[in-house]
């Protein structure tokens, strides 16, 4: 990814953000999202099909059979690796306080739990 070999821009950048997995503390949140200031997230990293396959139309996202999702610093959508971002709180999963910075380690955990 660093090399440029690998990986994609959003649509009409000249570069991608990198980070795929993410933490982050919730500044401002809209008011009937069930989200508040404070509170800790990570961001769902893949986004399904504009026109989904049957996958994507059902939520699985993660099994797009026809391979035009998009996904967090790595295809289409700048990552998570910029000091502040903006998740759409669809994509926002909130993470007990408890777990403070091993937090970040729940996208990784999720894909072991998919497996």
């Amino acid at each position: 990814m660093a090399s440029g070999t690998y990986g994609q821009a959003p649509p009409h950048h000249d570069r991608l953000v990198l980070g795929h997995e993410s933490l982050g503390r919730v500044v401002e949140a809209p008011h009937d999202s069930g989200f508040g200031p404070g509170d800790l997230v990570v961001g769902v990293v893949r986004r399904p099909d504009p026109e989904p396959c049957g996958a994507c139309a059902h939520g699985e996202f993660d099994m797009c059979r026809n391979g035009r999702y998009r996904e967090r610093g790595i295809k289409g959508l700048d990552g998570y690796g910029a000091e502040l971002w903006c998740l759409e709180t669809g994509y926002a999963v909130r993470i007990d306080a408890d777990l403070g910075l091993a937090g970040v380690l729940m996208e990784p955990t999720s894909v072991v739990a998919k497996a």
